[in-house]
């Protein structure tokens, strides 16, 4: 039977490690973001290799934001210890992303 061997949880993250080596984390980054911009983001429980699942979604400021823009994850920069966001966007006016990680 596979059984939760390690976990944690603060306001900012989670995870979550099992005893099949398998471990899910996520999360809330805040941050101020400019046009265009690449940042690198360090997973808070290490992987033994690259996450198989990755998945961050912007947090804007109010209600709507009619003006396109997404958070992207440049694929050849994961890694198991982390990865480089990049803000596609017009604008600056988003406060943070969501993110979820899973893998071994």
């Amino acid at each position: 039977m596979i059984k939760i061997v390690e976990n944690y949880s603060s306001a900012n993250y989670w995870y979550r490690k099992y005893s099949n080596g398998w471990i899910e984390q996520g999360g809330k980054e805040a941050k101020t973001f400019s046009t265009d911009e690449t940042w690198e983001f360090i997973f808070p429980k290490q992987f033994a290799s690259p996450p198989v699942f990755i998945s961050a979604t912007f947090i804007a400021p109010r209600k709507s934001d009619s003006v396109g823009g997404e958070v992207g994850i440049k694929k050849e920069t994961v890694t198991a210890t982390g990865l480089t966001f990049l803000n596609d966007t017009y604008y600056n006016n988003k406060t943070g992303f969501m993110w979820e990680a899973k893998g071994y």
